[in-house]
């Protein structure tokens, strides 16, 4: 049997390297939500098109 204080540990170390996690120097959740607003933004055809590929070369 596996010690549930160790699962326990083990899934709060799992998460913690995740929000850690840096893509180009931003944190994930910081670059999910840029990348989530931007698409957003752009399928309500609330920024012009060429600004769109500006920032899609900055994300990729």
């Amino acid at each position: 049997m596996t010690n549930m204080t160790q699962a326990s540990a083990t899934e709060r170390k799992g998460a913690s390297d995740l929000l850690r996690f840096k893509i180009f120097g931003m944190p994930l959740p910081l670059y999910a939500f840029a990348l989530i607003s931007l698409l957003l933004s752009h399928f309500n055809y609330a920024i012009p098109t060429d600004l769109v590929g500006g920032f899609a070369l900055m994300f990729v």
